[in-house]
């Protein structure tokens, strides 16, 4: 989970506020999908208005591989990582060329790749476990999770899931797995969708046969 600037700019998360702006919790796909490029990277080199970095791989955008030179401005959102910090960046294009980037477009690196590639498309709540499915039903990953999920519903954020348990309601970025902690969100429990047996149904028609286990609500993610 990374976040973007409260009160300024949403679609990069670039600020233009005084030096007391701060960044808002961001969804690592909420990063993935508001920047024109999406890189993994390692910092080789931090200076006062700018951060070398070296690409990895570029997940969005084209970027080529190698070292590159980034804006970063000196704001209170200014990337600051030691040397050597290997991380996922969204990247905003310059009017002039190039590329800036700031601490709220950073996120997990392998998160953001998961971002990348396929997206889930349901998630099924179960004890100790949430289940990624993709849109023809078939498992992509498990998160672990404490307790008996009861519910699930997607949270405000695209790729957050709001999971209610015996110790309340919790949320997960699906990408990262990691707790979620933006802001509350009503939670609707989705009433298309309901489970038979090992038979996960939308409507009353099937989408899915379920992995033995207990297994208790679904929701779709699109």
């Amino acid at each position: 989970m990374r976040r973007i600037v409260l009160a300024t700019v949403v679609l990069f998360g670039v600020s233009s506020a005084p030096a007391a702006a701060s960044c808002f919790p961001s969804s690592t796909q909420s990063t993935f999908d508001r920047n024109p490029a999406v890189v993994i990277a390692t910092v080789f080199e931090q200076r006062e208005a700018s951060i070398a970095i070296a690409v990895e791989r570029s997940l969005k955008g084209g970027v080529p591989t190698g070292r590159m030179d980034l804006a970063n401005p000196l704001t209170s959102i200014r990337l600051d990582v030691p040397v050597g910090t290997r991380l996922g960046l969204g990247l905003r294009t310059l009017p002039q060329g190039g590329y800036e980037t700031n601490d709220c477009n950073r996120a997990d690196p392998d998160a953001l790749a998961l971002a990348a590639g396929p997206r889930p498309a349901y998630v099924v709540g179960g004890r100790r476990a949430l289940l990624l499915l993709d849109r023809r039903g078939r498992e992509q990953r498990r998160i672990n999770v404490p307790g008996l999920v009861s519910a699930v519903s997607r949270g405000l954020q695209p790729g957050v899931v709001a999971l209610r348990t015996a110790a309340g309601v919790a949320y997960r970025d699906v990408f990262s797995a990691e707790p979620f902690f933006g802001p509350p969100t009503p939670f609707r429990a989705s009433r298309a969708f309901s489970i038979k047996g090992r038979r996960l149904l939308r409507n009353g028609r099937r989408v899915a046969t379920l992995p033995a286990g207990r297994w208790t609500s679904a929701t779709s993610l699109r």
